[in-house]
């Protein structure tokens, strides 16, 4: 049997058929297949019924709000919680995503990298991240800047470092040809204290040339930016 369903105009008559042949309320609804409130309130209002316009249940939100919300996501790396307590109107997450859903010129993308040969992203994650996307607007792009949000500099080298070579070769050939190059009489050499920069060979070899060296410990946390491989 169905119940709470909508009679049509053939079924209305037809109910009002058996009514006046005699038939009661239960059998006119096993007739028909519906239940008996169903049948009565067809009878007790023939004319109106079916008239009345379902408006369903009032919406939370406005045109208002819903241009607000889109204004807020419009091109931004933003979450719906975070777009939620920035609203005037108090509702829930998942209004404001259906208000996004909803919206043809909201969409949710995935941001790109910028076209750069940098390896690490410094401003955030090198994986995907998310953001409204305006339609109406450019899409945005991971930042890949070398300076800013920090620097990081890679060092690649194959086979073993020698302490010979790495403290006479390398620094006489790049440090003291930049230095008498532009004529410098005041400098700081800035490394850190790994082992193989910081062997007594080297150390004799920096003293001996008057290269004065930045003084950290060891184990400060994170002092360079200089990173091996």
């Amino acid at each position: 049997m169905l119940h709470d369903r909508r009679l049509s105009t053939e079924e209305k008559a037809q109910i009002r058929a058996l009514n006046d042949a005699g038939f009661g309320i239960r059998a006119i609804g096993r007739q028909i297949g519906g239940t008996h409130c169903l049948i009565l309130t067809s009878l007790q209002n023939p004319d109106g019924y079916n008239k009345k316009k379902d408006t369903g249940r009032r919406r939370t939100l406005t045109a208002h709000h819903n241009r607000q919300i889109c204004r807020r996501a419009s091109n931004i790396c933003l979450s719906l919680n975070q777009i939620r307590a920035d609203l005037e109107h108090p509702v829930s997450k998942s209004t404001v995503w259906r208000a996004l859903l909803h919206s043809e010129h909201i969409v949710r993308e995935i941001m790109k990298k910028a076209p750069h040969g940098k390896k690490f992203n410094l401003d955030g994650p090198d994986g995907e991240k998310s953001y409204w996307h305006d339609l109406r607007k450019n899409p945005i792009t991971m930042s890949c800047r070398n300076f800013g949000g920090g620097s990081m500099m890679c060092g690649q080298t194959g086979g073993s470092i020698r302490l010979m070579s790495y403290g006479f070769d390398r620094v006489h050939s790049h440090l003291l040809s930049f230095v008498r190059g532009r004529r410098l009489h005041k400098y700081t050499f800035q490394q850190d204290n790994a082992s193989v920069h910081a062997s007594q060979s080297t150390k004799t070899w920096l003293l001996e040339n008057k290269v004065n060296v930045m003084d950290w410990p060891a184990c400060r946390p994170d002092p360079n930016p200089i990173v091996n491989f």
